[in-house]
């Protein structure tokens, strides 16, 4: 039984071995071990252990005794099938476990297939797919785990898997095919996650056991507030995070929604309003105003402060945030006179500047010492002068990489800075950059930069560490002064000097290197590092400063080596401390002189300085270096040297130089040179096989026959060097110099003969000169070594074999210039295998490439109109050629033997081809020809068979009848490539038959036009106009001429010239009253401006003869039309004159225009009362070029646009004259095409844009003119001159210009009130000097001027008020119509009479009847005082008295008021005085008579003096009077030191009065801060600035910067001043002020 067991075992595994023979191949079968064996029980052996492998391409699978399956390896398992392919387990029951490692991407078709003992099998992540079967019939597998990166479960997967109770299919499973679970039927669940983009009907007849369910989380509904957003109730599935508006858990019936569905949104304070909001002014800011909402009753958002400063605009909100937004440069301001809007604001916390802001403006954000946030876009491109100033809080800062230059100061005093980046563009460190910033550690220069300016890390005593890059060249004065916590420092060989204390108060330098590349080093440049201890001085410094290394108090050595030309007195006080590095000094022993060399005495040299000594003294104080020449002695030089074997040219030998001998030597010194003297050049040939040609001139021609050159087959001649001046190389020069390896060819050279080179068999490259122009027939032929060549751009023509047989010639470029390839160019050259044929060659010749047998292909440029007979013969590499369709004919045997090409397309311009042109090329099998060609089979001989004809490319056109403007044509065929017609459809170019235009085709009929001119059988053709032939015009008398005549215009014929005989009317009633279209547009007959386009520029004549074009229409609102422009005429350089446009609608989305777009001749007597639509619109004219002139038109029509609109010309370069606009001119705002566009718009009565040549005089504009971002009444931008133009500042309060350029004269541009307008003083103005008046006005009926002249002239009358109307006198100007008769005006005041006077002659009648112009002079006349009759007053002595003079005056009432006062030299009696109102009163003092003289004078400045005598009898009276008087002084004034004075003085006078003073004097004086410039209370290097910018007038001065700038005290500020306060500063001088020198 045992024995049967064994049997049954062995044979078993027989079957099993024989198996795996069948399915595996042999080249795999080496790489398995079979096992057959029986157990130890049956065998009595011991039971082998020993694993079984398969290798299966990247993959091994070994099987271990414990039934364990690993695989291992990259990539894809191998797909197998359990019929022919079976896997290497494929019903293997002790397979238990299967584990895949990591790196296997997918489990093959039938991988597993059988396994029935199967449990357990491990997945990783690297697996993706698992094939069709993988798992089929794996009976004892009861779970598996997929991984997450599993894609796709193939077909039948894990078919009949019995045991299989649940599986969870991951998410990323995308793809599951058919029958995956089938009959697995212990299998209860198959679980999805809700997530899983699989249906339960992907699982077929198992969908039942598909279970999945999301995991939902409720959320409670919300309301909304102001604030936040509320929701409804909804659910979130915990796993999948989707939302739901119901519980339903179930992936396939819940409807998920998008977030938003679920919210509520907030109210978001929609009741909010604005308040607090105030407009900026000159002297304070704006605040845009908080936010307030009333239903939470609070502000919502706190408002901003905000500045307009220039195109910026500044805002800073509450949180300490500054946004600067705009576009350009930001403004410079000054700490001083011109603050920044955030000087010393201590608000800033934040600065974000916006794209589009280019500068950091100077002191932008001087001493924002809050700031510590700064964001800089890439828009910047500089930092100005102290922009950054004082910020003491700010830390860090990214300059972004766009900023090339950073102001002086920029950062100085930034005390908390502790890093920065500079960008790589930047490329000066200006002065005091980073002076002050105390807090600054480190600091990267960048590459690119090559100063380092004053004071630039002055006092940044925290830097410890900083690299100067190898850019900078020079190191600013006091650059690191104070920089006490530097330790060490290189400064890099690019720099040449570092100034004056530049590394000042480094206490902390402990080492510097100093690169060889210094040349000077500053006054104090290290003063006070006092931890140096040592330096060393490169020997390239040359100057030292004064007190370089002073106090210095650790240094020991400064080192010179002995090359430094420095002393120690350059030293000063540190004299003692150098040290000078001893000479190394190499010894050179005595040495005779010879013939040949020199000698020399005993002598040495340093081996480090180079210098020279005749002792060997190492000490470079005390050794004395000497010339070189001192140490040497001359050679003899062959003193008796001769030459000899000199020998004479003659006609048939060369000469000979002769040997250079030296009979002391007894050796030949210098060989000789055989030449021969050829005309006027000389050939030297030399020993080592050089010749030289020298000489002017042409080179002698040779040939090889009886004229041989003089080294023809000269084997020893290996190089040639034609000298400067020779201008040719003459035929056969070098021909069969088989030796000849090198040429040098000079700039003179312009031609190279025949066969020049032929047969030089060892050159290899030559390069040829610019200046030459032919190369010659066989000039490089049979040069087999030469493998390259440069042809210069002066060469036209390669002669006949000119590279013949250069067979080890790879490449050559020829040049564009040259045209023609003669002859065996480059026949037989072997290697060749590509060339460029340039673009300028119109033939290639004869042979040319034949035998190119490297050629693969080349292609012929378009130039190229014949290829030579054999051109290509046996180019047997040739694959591919392509012919241009310029070439006419191809040479006999062209491509001859070119036994790799295949196929060949002949263009249709080659008319001729020779015979055998394609002979045996065996391995053509198509030669291409078109429809179009008109070669024939036959042309091609014995290759005809391989001739295919491309087949017309027909197109059928029907049949169609005549018209009365096109022909006709019967059915046909067109071919669409050769342009043939036919009558059937045949498309074999060898049997379609071809007829002639005429044949297919039907003549027209003629036209029949209607009374407007069109033709009644097709309106879109039109009348012609009749010609007169006496005036050369023609003559338009209805609409389908007009039409007819812009068609001839825009057709070409732009010089024509036309009158219009009458009214045209072309649609009719176009516009409704308000100027809107009125009629139906698909009614209305399309007009298209004559001269539409730059090709057909209206030059002629066009003459209205006073007659009107009405019902012009046109309508497109869209870009898409290829119409240019909307208006009567597109361009004209002609003249239009004597017409209008009325009941017209024009709108363009562009341009649009009454009379003309683009006027560059005259437009004279023209207007417009129609409607205006476009982008860009205007009365009369779009543009007016400089050429152009537009008089006497105007426009009452409706204009309205999108951006520039204006009553007459939007653009003018030109001249306009007596034009007006009497209309509104609106941009329509509700339009989105200035928005898409991003422009700003533009409205004007008269004119937009003035250019510089522009020139606009005589115009007015009656309207208003609004909607635009920029309105005004005459013109916009103004560069030229403007002058007599008005308009009505009733109707528009705009300006008259917005913008004038430095270019442009302005004069007499003015408003006028409605008021003038109708006074006629416009009109009047309007015509000013003219001989010939422009413009006219009925003043009774017309309110406004008019260019009519059937209406009223309009005079000036000037009313001149003389001088005798004092202040009063004036000149008034009055406007009447001639012919009026005008009342003159009476005095209204009674003191005076008015005189009226016309040329010196006055007028007696009170009117004057106006004729023309008229001057007249007004004059007041006063009218003189009269008196009564008084001469005597007779008084009483002390008793009190009261006088009214005026009751004396007879005319006071009309007078009034009148003045008294005594005559000089008068006086009244004693006690008595008079008033200048005329009333005398008091007490008569004494008895006496007095004669007193009274003037009096009335306001009209007429006088009367008044004679009287006072008769007084009365006594003696005394009087006391007491005077006090107080006075109170105060002084200020400057002196030193600072003290305060006050004095009192009290001064008592007897005796009869009292007189009491007192004068108080306070006297504030003002130490005077000497130095302290900028008054900040510290004397530094920005004093300096401030005092250099003064002096340079660039700033100003108050007293007291001026009393500190005096640092001479001497009252002028000057350069002695800089000086002084300089010394001060770097420590010369101790104390300020000094004395002023002595100029």
């Amino acid at each position: 039984m045992k024995q049967w067991k064994r049997l049954a075992a062995l044979s078993s595994a027989i079957v099993m071995a024989a198996a795996t023979l069948t399915y595996f191949p042999s080249d795999t079968l080496q790489n398995i071990r079979l096992e057959i064996s029986a157990s130890a029980d049956e065998t009595g052996a011991e039971t082998t252990t020993e694993p079984q492998v398969w290798i299966e391409d990247n993959l091994t699978w070994t099987l271990t005794a414990d039934g364990t399956l690993t695989i291992s390896g990259e990539g894809a398992m191998k797909d197998y099938n359990s019929d022919d392919n079976p896997s290497p387990v494929y019903n293997n029951s002790d397979v238990k476990k299967v584990v895949i490692e990591d790196g296997v991407t997918s489990i093959g078709n039938s991988a597993f297939d059988s396994c029935r003992n199967l449990t357990s099998v491990t997945i990783p992540d690297s697996v993706t797919s698992i094939g069709k079967d993988a798992f089929e019939a794996c009976n004892s597998l009861s779970s598996i785990t997929l991984s997450n990166n599993i894609t796709s479960i193939g077909d039948a997967a894990f078919y009949d898997c019995s045991n299989l109770k649940s599986i969870t299919i991951p998410d990323s499973v995308t793809s599951i095919e058919s029958a995956v679970f089938y009959n697995c039927t212990s299998l209860k669940t198959i679980s999805l996650s809700c997530k899983s983009s699989l249906k339960k009907s992907d699982f077929g007849d198992q969908s039942d056991l598909v279970s999945a369910s999301h995991t939902l989380k409720k959320t409670e509904a919300k309301a909304a507030t102001c604030s936040e957003d509320g929701n409804k109730e909804y659910w979130t599935c915990e796993y999948c995070g989707k939302y739901f508006l119901s519980d339903d858990a179930n992936p396939e019936t819940a409807k998920a929604v998008e977030q938003s569905e679920c919210m509520i949104p907030a109210i978001q304070h929609k009741n909010a309003t604005t308040r607090g909001a105030l407009e900026p002014t000159e002297t304070a800011p704006g605040y845009s105003g908080d936010r307030y909402c009333p239903d939470c009753d609070k502000v919502v958002e706190k408002g901003y402060t905000y500045w307009i400063e220039g195109d910026l605009t500044w805002k800073l909100y509450e949180d300490g945030t500054l946004t600067i937004s705009g576009t350009g440069a930001m403004k410079n301001y000054n700490a001083i006179d011109n603050l920044s809007p955030v000087h010393e604001n201590s608000n800033v916390k934040k600065v974000v500047i916006e794209d589009g802001v280019t500068s950091i403006g100077k002191s932008a954000f001087h001493n924002c010492n809050s700031l510590t946030d700064i964001t800089i876009p890439d828009s910047v491109t500089s930092i100005g002068t102290s922009a950054f100033k004082y910020c003491t809080s700010l830390t860090s800062i990214t300059i972004p990489d766009s900023v090339t230059s950073i102001g002086t100061s920029a950062f100085s005093s930034c005390i908390s800075l502790t890093s920065i980046t500079i960008p790589d563009r930047v490329t000066s460190i200006e002065s005091s950059v980073f002076e002050g910033c105390t807090g600054l550690t480190s600091i990267t220069i960048p590459g690119g930069v090559t100063s380092i300016g004053y004071a630039a890390f002055s006092g940044c005593s925290s830097l410890t560490s900083i690299t100067i890059p190898d850019g900078v060249t020079n190191i600013g004065s006091f650059a690191f002064d104070g920089c006490s916590s530097l330790t060490s420092i290189t400064i890099p060989d690019s720099v040449t000097s570092i100034r004056n204390g530049a590394f000042k108060n480094c206490t902390g330098l402990t080492s510097i290197t100093i690169a060889d590349g210094v040349t000077s080093i500053g006054a104090v440049a290290f003063y006070n590092c006092s931890s140096l201890t040592s330096i060393a001085i490169p020997d390239s410094v040359t100057s030292i400063g004064d007190s370089s290394f002073s106090n210095c108090e650790s240094l020991i050595t400064i080192s010179l080596s002995c090359k430094s030309s420095l002393k120690r007195s350059n030293f000063g006080d540190q004299a003692d401390l150098v040290s000078y590095t001893s000479h190394t000094l190499k010894k050179t022993a005595a040495k005779a002189a010879t013939c040949s060399e020199s000698g020399n005495k005993e002598y040495w040299t340093c081996e480090h300085c180079g210098k020279y000594f005749l002792s060997d003294d190492a000490n470079p104080e005390t050794a004395k270096a000497v010339e070189q020449s001192e140490c040497m002695i001359p050679a003899i030089q062959h003193k008796n040297a001769f030459t000899r074997g000199a020998v004479e040219p003659t006609e048939t030998d060369p000469g000979y130089s002769g040997d250079r001998y030296c009979p002391d030597c007894n050796t030949v010194l210098e060989k000789g040179y055989t030449y021969w003297v050829e005309d006027n050049l000389t050939w030297k040939l030399y020993e080592d096989g050089t010749l030289t040609i020298s000489g002017t001139g042409k080179m002698k021609n040779y040939n090889y026959s009886d004229n041989q050159s003089p080294l023809y087959i000269n084997s020893s001649v290996k190089k040639v060097v034609i000298e400067d001046g020779v201008t040719s190389i003459g035929n056969d020069a070098f021909s069969n110099c088989s030796g000849l390896i090198s040429i040098t060819i000079p700039n003179s050279v312009t031609s190279i003969g025949e066969s020049v080179f032929y047969y030089c068999t060892s050159l290899t490259t030559i390069t040829i000169p610019d200046g030459v122009t032919s190369i010659g027939s066989s000039a490089f032929r049979d040069c087999t070594s030469l493998t390259t060549i440069t042809i210069p751009n002066s060469i036209t023509s390669i002669g006949e074999a000119a590279f013949g047989n250069c067979i080890r010639l790879t490449s050559i470029t020829i040049p564009e210039s040259v045209t023609s390839i003669g002859n065996y160019a480059f026949s037989g050259c072997t290697s060749l295998t590509s060339i460029t044929i340039p673009d300028n060659v119109t033939s290639i010749g004869e042979c040319a490439f034949s035998y190119c047998t490297s050629l693969t292909n080349i292609t012929i440029p378009d130039s190229v109109t014949s290829i030579g007979s054999a051109a290509f013969y046996k180019c047997s590499s040739l694959t591919n050629i392509t012919i241009p369709n310029s070439v006419t004919s191809i040479g006999n045997k062209a491509f001859s033997d070119c036994t790799s090409l295949t196929n060949i397309t002949i263009p249709d311009s080659v008319t001729s081809i020779g015979n055998k042109a394609f002979y045996n090329c065996t391995n053509l099998t198509t030669i291409s020809l078109s429809c179009k060609s008109s070669l024939k089979k036959s042309d091609f001989g014995d290759q005809a068979n391989l001739v295919s004809y491309a087949s017309h490319t027909l197109k059928k056109i029907e049949a169609k009848a005549a018209t009365c403007t096109e022909n006709g044509n019967i059915e046909h065929w067109t071919c669409e490539h050769c342009g043939k017609y036919f009558l059937s459809d045949d498309s074999n170019p060898e049997t379609a038959k071809a007829v002639e235009l005429s044949e297919i085709t039907i003549p027209n009929i003629k036209h029949s036009y209607d009374k407007n001119g069109f033709c009644k059988n097709d309106d879109t053709h039109y009348q012609p106009a009749s010609y007169n032939e006496e005036s050369e015009k023609y003559e338009i008398s209805n609409a389908g001429q007009l039409y007819w005549f812009a068609e001839q215009v825009n057709s070409g014929n732009a010089s024509l010239n036309a009158v219009l005989t009458t009214d045209i009317v072309v649609n009719e009633t176009v516009l409704a009253a308000d100027g809107s279209l009125g009629a139906d547009p698909d009614t209305l007959r399309m007009w298209r401006s004559i001269g539409d386009d730059a090709e057909n520029i209206f030059k002629g004549t066009f003459d209205g003869q006073g007659h009107t074009i009405s019902g012009l229409y046109f309508s497109n609102d869209s870009n898409e039309s290829d119409v240019m422009c909307a208006s009567l005429f597109g361009l004209s350089a002609g003249i239009i004159q004597n017409v209008g446009l009325e009941d017209s609608y024009l709108n363009h989305y562009n341009i649009s225009a009454g009379i003309c777009a683009s006027n560059n001749g005259q437009i004279v007597n023209c207007y417009n009362a129609g409607t205006i639509l476009g982008y860009c619109a205007s009365g009369i004219c779009i543009e007016n070029s400089d050429n152009g002139s537009i008089e006497n038109c105007y426009n009452t029509g409706v204009i309205r646009g999108f951006g520039l609109v204006a009553g007459i010309c939007n653009m003018n370069a030109g001249s306009m004259k007596d034009c007006y606009n009497n209309n509104d001119i609106i941009v329509m705002t509700d339009s989105t095409i200035i928005d898409e566009n991003d422009e700003k718009s533009y409205a004007s009565g008269i004119c937009n844009i003035n250019g510089s040549s522009g020139r606009i005089e005589n115009c007015y504009h009656v309207g208003q003119v609004s909607g635009a971002d920029v309105n005004n009444n005459i013109c916009n931008l103004n560069a030229g001159q403007i002058e007599n133009s008005y308009y009505d500042c009733n109707i528009c309060d705009k300006d008259a210009i917005t913008q004038n350029e430095s270019s442009a004269v302005v004069k007499n541009v003015e408003s006028k009130t409605t008021k003038q307008f109708a006074s006629g003083e416009v009109t009047y103005l309007l015509n000013g000097d003219q001989s010939v008046r422009a413009f006219y006005q009925n003043l009774a009926k017309e309110k406004y001027p008019t260019l009519n002249q059937k209406s009223k002239v309009v005079m000036q009358l000037e009313m001149i008020y003389d001088e005798s109307f004092g202040e009063d006198a004036t000149t008034n100007k009055i406007y009447h119509i001639a012919g009026d008769t005008i009342a003159l005006e009476t005095s209204p005041d009674k003191a005076y009479t008015y005189q009226y006077f016309v040329n010196g002659k006055q007028i007696e009648k009170p009117n004057y009847t106006l004729t023309g112009n008229t001057k007249m002079t007004v004059k007041r006349v006063p009218v003189e005082i009269e008196l009564s009759e008084i001469d005597t007053i007779q008084l009483t002595c002390q008793k009190k008295m009261t006088m009214d003079l005026t009751k004396y005056l007879k005319n006071f009432v009309d007078l009034k008021p009148v003045q008294f006062q005594l005559a000089t030299g008068s006086k009244l009696p004693d006690g008595l005085k008079l008033t200048e109102d005329g009333m005398l009163s008091g007490t008569p003092k004494k008895a006496a008579t007095v004669k007193t003289t009274i003037v009096l004078t009335a306001e009209n400045d007429s006088t009367k003096e008044m004679n009287l005598v006072f008769i007084v009898n009365a006594p003696v009276t005394t009087t006391t009077t007491t005077i006090t008087t107080t006075t109170t002084t105060k002084a200020t004034t400057t002196t030193k030191p600072s003290k305060t004075t006050t004095t009192k003085v009290t001064t008592t006078t007897k005796p009869n009065k009292t007189t009491t003073t007192k004068a108080t004097t306070t006297t504030t004086t003002t130490i005077s801060s000497y130095g302290d410039v900028n008054l900040d209370g510290m004397v530094d290097i920005l004093d300096a600035v401030f005092l250099n910018k003064y002096l340079a007038t660039l700033i100003q001065f108050s007293d007291a910067q001026m009393a500190n700038a005096d640092c001479c005290q001497d009252g002028v500020l000057n350069d002695q001043d800089t000086t002084a306060l300089m010394q001060f500063i770097i420590l010369l001088i101790d104390d300020l002020p000094v004395q002023p020198t002595e100029k």
